[in-house]
């Protein structure tokens, strides 16, 4: 396996930044289009994960400076859905992709020896696993009979 070097290592960086910007958007959106009794009991969950995909962004941006990048500004826009159930799935589709991101990530910052990133992200990462474990329990009880 080839060492990781830092333009590498920022270019991911910048992945990840793209994605955290993409998903406060699709969060936000999501919480303005939840119906039902969902409006009221999942929309502002919503609006948590996207405050806390923010703070997300924020960090990655810092350390992508840190490191010699410029942050840019880019979005990926998914596919538009506005049925509650398929809007929760589309999220966690999101977050299970976060989540691999960030241990590769993780992996990389440990092999280059920036163990103060390697904390951050770690952090990061955990809040994405609650945000993957929250609809994972959202959805279960949307699907139930």
């Amino acid at each position: 396996m080839a060492k990781t070097d830092m333009k590498t290592l920022v270019k991911a960086l910048q992945g990840d930044l793209k994605y955290e910007y993409s998903a406060l958007l699709q969060y936000l959106q999501h919480s303005y289009l939840m119906s039902g009794m969902a409006r009221k009991a999942v929309a502002p969950e919503l609006v948590i994960h996207a405050q806390q995909e923010y703070a997300h962004a924020l960090i990655i941006g810092a350390e992508i400076v840190r490191l010699g990048g410029t942050p840019k500004i880019e979005v990926s826009i998914e596919p538009l859905v506005t049925d509650n159930v398929s809007m929760l799935e589309q999220d966690l589709v999101g977050e299970n992709k976060a989540i691999a991101d960030y241990k590769a990530r993780i992996k990389m910052a440990d092999e280059l020896g920036e163990y103060g990133l390697t904390s951050k992200l770690s952090t990061i990462l955990e809040q994405e696993e609650e945000h993957q474990q929250d609809l994972i329990m959202i959805l279960k009880d949307l699907k139930r009979p």
